[in-house]
């Protein structure tokens, strides 16, 4: 699964909206969106802090079934 499609299903897994995550780390819900629509490939520095605001590790969100690790 795409990196974008992992960070929308673990968000919608802890029931969060875009703003809520955009809140959580620090990012803008546009941003978010974009990331989640496939239309902006994040730096890595933006993944570690999705991650951490999704209470996974930054290589869960690039594995083909996120949600099995954890923090």
């Amino acid at each position: 699964m795409p990196l974008h499609d992992n960070i929308r299903l673990l968000r919608r897994m802890r029931v969060l909206s875009q703003r809520e995550l955009a809140q959580k780390c620090g990012l803008n819900a546009t941003t978010i969106c974009h990331i989640e629509t496939g239309l902006h490939e994040p730096q890595p520095g933006t993944i570690r802090k999705i991650a951490r605001a999704l209470e996974v590790h930054p290589e869960e969100l690039m594995m083909e079934r996120p949600g099995l690790l954890s923090i």
